[in-house]
């Protein structure tokens, strides 16, 4: 049994995938939107790629630590400040993140669902049975859902990784 697993964002940063200027060539960046973009797009491959091995023994999942105690943040908030940031922010543990990946790398695997989201934040998020907490989760986002978007974005890829081999080839 193979995994895939991606990590992605708190449900407030899910965005839309914006196809006419997906790398910000004609519009101006915004950190955010990119963010938001770029997380988005891994909910909708993890669903995609579901769907591509649904009769394999290949599961990809959408996992999310949440915001978890590390030294990470160091490099992301200004010195000596990301401790208080990340008490404020009730960063978690480090067992704690790790919890839905360990989770989705050790369960059975005719327990779990292929394409499913999987997140240590559990009071923000239902169930997929409509609950609150509990594996596996809602996505946070409807367009995370959307096969006819899933399927537009994995076209869009390819295309664009077919140019880039086309183009280092011709370098």
């Amino acid at each position: 049994m193979h995994d895939v697993w991606h990590n992605p964002p708190h449900s407030s940063m899910i965005g839309q995938i914006f196809f006419d200027d997906i790398n910000f060539e004609y519009r101006e960046f915004n950190t955010y939107e990119a963010y938001s973009q770029s997380k988005l797009a891994l909910f909708l491959f993890t669903k995609h790629l579901a769907k591509l091995y649904q009769n394999t023994n290949i599961k990809t999942f959408v996992v999310n630590p949440g915001w978890v105690r590390t030294n990470s943040a160091r490099y992301q908030i200004p010195f000596g400040l990301y401790k208080i940031f990340l008490w404020f922010m009730s960063a978690t543990s480090p067992w704690i993140g790790s919890q839905p990946i360990l989770y989705c790398i050790l369960e059975d695997k005719t327990k779990i669902i292929s394409g499913d989201y999987y997140s240590a934040i559990n009071i923000k998020y239902k169930h997929s049975d409509g609950q609150l907490g509990g594996w596996p989760m809602t996505s946070p986002s409807n367009a995370a859902n959307d096969p006819v978007i899933a399927e537009k974005l994995w076209k869009l890829s390819e295309r664009l990784v077919e140019q880039s081999i086309a183009d280092n080839q011709g370098a």
